[in-house]
């Protein structure tokens, strides 16, 4: 077999293993993607209203909120936007924290768990995405 051949032999052999390879880890697919961090994920919204339901508790964001002060962010972005609504994801010890510390706040129930929070004013609808 000449040289030549074996190299075109050889990089055949190479593509076809990373085309073999990419489809198994899920490269070939558009918007796939691989989650190598196993840490917890959460995602919270909230979304400002004009009032809460007259059975929920109201929560002040002057208050001491724990750990659930990493909302802080969204709370703001919340009333700061011009659709009144925002969304936030947390990670790690951040993401743990928060869903030990929202266990512990009066929670409402309209079809879905939320909780009812003021901040600047503002009453705010929020809930746990995932």
């Amino acid at each position: 077999m000449s040289t030549r051949r074996q190299s075109r032999l050889a990089l055949g052999l190479a593509l076809a293993c990373l085309v073999v390879t990419s489809g198994c880890m899920g490269l070939g697919d558009l918007g796939s993607s691989i989650n190598f961090n196993r840490a917890e994920s959460v995602s919270y919204s909230a979304e400002v209203v004009s009032e809460a339901p007259e059975e929920a508790t109201v929560i002040s964001t002057n208050d001491d909120l724990g750990n659930a002060s990493a909302l802080m962010p969204l709370f703001s972005k919340a009333v700061e936007s011009d659709g009144g609504y925002a969304k936030l994801d947390l990670r790690g010890s951040d993401a743990e924290n928060v869903t030990g510390a929202m266990q512990e706040f009066p929670v409402y129930n309209d079809g879905g768990r939320v909780f009812y929070f003021e901040h600047e004013g503002a009453v705010l609808r929020v809930s746990r995405l995932s």
